[in-house]
């Protein structure tokens, strides 16, 4: 089971209050061993490394395209596909032709359109015409408003009907729906001869460098991870962070939403990989080799070389898997024993046992 943050951070002040009377308690148990017994004995030692983070746990995620770099294309006008003109994963620019459809409506709403820019015409020379008799007091104040008025009505529609056309390119008896963003295809709906009604997603368009991870983290990690923390995909280079932690866990599965930014690599959308979710470590947490904290006494211990042979130290195991562990209890420039440490473990607890 994993310490609490409020545990680690009294664990960690106890730890460096004083080095010195931890000094004092450890350096009754020492085990007088010079360099030809630890050889013989098969014993290596290593040199501890500080670290600033650590690997809290690993999850399985699925990669996504951050929402805010994807686009859902959709049907403008209601019709049938006549030619879808890209394909999955293709990329595409500005302006790129993404299908054509064939749309009786669409043609409706361009003679509904002609008419309405006839209207906006009329009403522009209008309100122009009033504004000119107004200045020369051909007219009254209230009927020029009422032509500005008409004219920004007219104005209004004419902007609601062009928006309605964005994204669309006019062809004979239809139109071409077309790419307003550069991307990949990432997801197409839709093939030749297909019905689509107004506002169907026919395509999903986005930025697949703009990754996000979705994950489900146990509940026990929910106090120890928050927006900031740094991640990684595993075998990938470069740290992403976490963007979002649910606040709700799932009374089935005992988990919780986590989604993570994690920077350009290999793994595709979609793909299934394993992100490793890193915390900030303590002042003074080293990384050593698993192997090298043994449990004596139902307490995590390392062996740290000395003049006078090997010093048995206590330390506090953060984090912890078959190659490395990460602890805090040392200063951080120690060498501690890695190998040969089931002889060891006898020794020590045979001079533990003097002791009591």
């Amino acid at each position: 089971m994993q310490p609490s943050r409020a545990v680690v951070a009294l664990l960690s002040g106890l730890l460096s209050v004083s080095v010195q009377a931890q000094e004092i308690a450890v350096s009754a148990t020492v085990l007088p061993l010079d360099s030809a017994r630890l050889q013989a004995m098969g014993v290596e030692m290593v040199k501890v490394q500080l670290t600033a983070d650590y690997v809290l746990t690993r999850v399985p995620a699925r990669l996504q395209v951050a929402d805010s770099a994807r686009q859902s294309v959709v049907a403008p006008f209601a019709g049938a596909i006549l030619r879808v003109a890209v394909l999955e994963g293709q990329a595409v620019q500005p302006g790129d032709v993404l299908a054509e459809v064939r749309s009786p409506e669409w043609q409706a709403r361009l003679a509904e359109a002609a008419q309405r820019d006839a209207v906006w015409t009329d009403a522009k020379a209008r309100a122009e015409r009033s504004a000119t008799l107004l200045e020369a007091g051909v007219i009254s104040a209230r009927e020029a408003d009422q032509a500005t008025a008409a004219w920004r009505a007219a104005t209004t529609t004419r902007n609601t009907m062009q928006a309605d056309s964005q994204g669309i390119r006019p062809i004979p008896g239809g139109y071409a729906l077309l790419a307003t963003q550069a991307g990949l295809v990432l997801h197409r709906a839709v093939g030749s001869g297909d019905p689509v009604t107004t506002d169907d997603v026919l395509f999903e368009i986005g930025d697949a460098s703009e990754r996000w991870a979705e994950a489900r983290l146990p509940a026990r990690f929910a106090s120890r991870i928050a927006v900031g923390d740094a991640v990684r995909i595993v075998g990938e280079d470069g740290l992403g962070e976490v963007i979002a932690v649910g606040r709700a866990i799932d009374p089935h599965t005992l988990d919780l939403s986590l989604t993570a930014r994690v920077p350009d690599g290999m793994a595709l959308p979609g793909q299934a990989v394993e992100l490793e979710l890193r915390h900030a470590a303590p002042p003074a947490t080293v990384r050593l080799p698993s192997a090298a904290v043994v449990d004596i006494h139902s307490q995590a211990r390392v062996f740290v070389a000395s003049p006078d042979g090997l010093l048995i130290r206590s330390v506090v195991v953060l984090a912890r898997d078959g190659q490395e562990a990460v602890v805090i209890g040392l200063a951080g420039d120690e060498q501690v024993a890695a190998r040969g440490l089931l002889a060891l473990k006898t020794l020590a607890l045979e001079a533990l046992a003097t002791q009591e």
